[in-house]
């Protein structure tokens, strides 16, 4: 049943090379785009569904009221985990995270890590952290201990680490001043998880050393809750939502929750106070509705491609009806060459992707050719072959076979049929693919805007170097050091990197108004760094080193004179 179907399309690609090629080649690249934009949007949709309980997972975030303006932020006070876990019987669990960095050493290893979270013990309880070395119900429970990932052990501690017996209870030392005892290496953390990190220290280091970090207004940590079994998060939400106010006098921020499942697609929050990998819920929106668009676009060509062959194959269906064919074998006949064809595309799209998958997977960052072999993608391929075939298919069956053998064997009255409504696909096609190109455009001219935008200050020729702790100590002296060099024109450090600055405080002013607060980044200079990026100052002068009073001194810029109501 299937082999005379099968004889009957190759026959007919012998007949109509040209035919076949085009239908089969375009149908194979709009599914090749399709699997690539289906990939991409599972690979999105899947981040953190490692956590076993990440259904019972939120975080906690503020809603902050900046002088009547209502600011979102991800950041929380340091006492607010144990208040909570007190005071609602909902919560199973809790845990935060605090973003860290240093000079890690060990033995005759030295790195500079900028990827430490600090964070509670607990966290092997809330998350899915799998630990291959230690023990994960005491790990990080004293305040002297470090858990490491695996990359991070053959670092420090050679290729061949896991095979050492003596591995766990070897001292770390951070910044040469505190040493730690490595209580746990953990499994590296897969590509699709928003919490990326190569070392987990306490926080009850922190707490020891610095009070201020258990103080209300310390608001530098990310809080996770884990919520008991059939807990509602909408009602716990509102208990909670006004809890600042009891401990932190005239506090209007409001507590909100975001479900894990939320955190990679759907946060927004600004970049100081949300860390880790973050994505956008409407570029899977959007990258969906294209690749609908393209598939829609080639089924309209199948069906165009075929029933202009009407005339053809007319005679055909003719001979066939006279010769004893009904209707429904002639249906069957006409939808299983749809069917093969649409696998021959199919089979041709995956060979498209694999030859191209070095160049997708530069562009989209994840592997793509690993993404091929889910099992899950071969099921929604073979749905997706499936119905693309009933539908593309379905049309030019029910078409080709409803004409009548005296109509199209006297040729009188085949070839108008149906030319309204292939006119409206052609229209509808020619519509869709406009529109595309018409996006398409927009966002080009939006990408050069971006790249063009005037950023205030000159990124010609400008290098960032990002020295480590004891390098920081003698940057005047490497500053000096880098002038004499004939190719550099200026040099100035700076405590920020201009392209990604990631601190934030408040500020008081004179003339403040009570309660007015705004968030704010700051960054300390020497008096070179201004000529050195082409900064243009608008009014006042510049820092200069005669002076030395200049360390009480402050430049701000267009944003916060306004905002402060000055002129």
């Amino acid at each position: 049943m299937i082999a005379y179907p099968l004889s009957m399309v190759l026959h007919s690609f012998r007949k109509n090379k040209v035919f076949s090629f085009i239908n089969i080649a375009g149908l194979a690249i709009s599914m090749a785009c399709c699997m690539v934009i289906g990939l991409y949007v599972l690979y999105e949709i899947n981040y953190d569904r490692f956590h076993t309980n990440i259904n019972r997972i939120v975080r906690v975030t503020e809603v902050q009221d900046q002088a009547g303006s209502l600011h979102p932020v991800a950041v929380t006070p340091g006492p607010l985990a144990p208040a909570l876990a007190a005071r609602f019987p909902e919560i199973e669990n809790t845990v935060r995270f605090m973003k860290w960095g240093g000079i890690i050493k060990s033995g005759g290893q030295t790195f500079e890590e900028k990827n430490i979270l600090m964070t509670d013990n607990s966290c092997f309880n809330v998350f899915s952290f799998k630990m291959i070395k230690g023990n994960p119900q005491t790990a990080l429970a004293q305040p002297n201990e470090i858990v490491i990932t695996e990359a991070t052990a053959e670092k420090y501690f050679g290729a061949n680490w896991a095979s050492k017996s003596s591995i766990i209870g070897q001292v770390l030392k951070l910044n040469n001043e505190a040493s730690f005892i490595l209580a746990g290496v953990v499994k590296n953390l897969p590509a699709q998880s928003s919490f990326q990190f190569d070392i987990l220290l306490p926080l009850s280091y922190l707490f020891a050393t610095d009070s201020w970090s258990m103080k209300w207004n310390s608001n530098n940590y990310h809080t996770y809750l884990l919520l008991k079994p059939g807990t509602s998060q909408g009602m716990l939400q509102q208990k909670m939502a006004g809890l600042l106010a009891n401990y932190v006098n005239g506090s209007k921020d409001q507590l909100r929750l975001q479900p894990l499942e939320e955190q990679y697609l759907q946060s927004s929050f600004d970049f100081m106070t949300d860390w880790g990998k973050r994505s956008n819920i409407n570029y899977v929106k959007i990258f969906s509705g294209i690749g609908l668009l393209l598939l829609l676009i080639a089924c309209v060509n199948f069906i165009n491609l075929s029933t202009a062959r009407a005339v053809k194959r007319s005679m055909e269906v003719g001979i066939r009806k006279v010769n004893g064919a009904s209707r429904q074998q002639l249906l069957r006949q006409f939808l299983g060459e749809s069917l093969i064809m649409t696998c021959m595309s199919a089979v041709l799209a995956i060979l498209i992707i694999n030859i191209a998958s070095p160049w997708l997977t530069a562009i989209t960052g994840f592997a793509i050719i690993n993404s091929v072999n889910s099992p899950l993608l071969w099921c929604l391929l073979a749905a997706a072959v499936l119905i693309i075939g009933v539908l593309a298919g379905l049309y030019p069956a029910f078409f080709l076979s409803s004409f009548q053998p005296v109509t199209v064997l006297k040729k009188t009255g085949a070839t108008g049929r149906g030319k309204s409504f292939r006119q409206w696909l052609v229209v509808g096609q020619f519509a869709i693919a406009v529109a595309l190109i018409t996006c398409t455009f927009f966002m080009y001219r939006q990408l050069r805007y971006m790249q063009q935008k005037d950023l205030g200050f000159s990124t010609a020729q400008l290098v960032t170097i990002r020295l480590g702790s004891a390098l920081q100590e003698k940057s005047a002296l490497l500053t000096a050091a880098l002038l004499q060099l004939p190719g550099i024109v200026a040099a100035a450090p700076s405590t920020v990197n201009m392209a990604n600055v990631d601190n934030g405080s408040y500020l008081e002013w004179q003339g403040m108004q009570p309660n007015d607060k705004f968030l704010t980044t700051q960054a300390n200079i020497d008096p070179g760094f201004i000529p050195a990026l082409g900064l243009q100052l608008l009014a006042g002068n510049n820092f200069t080193k005669q002076y030395a009073n200049d360390t009480s001194r402050f430049i701000i810029n267009e944003s916060a004179v306004k905002r402060m109501g000055y002129t």
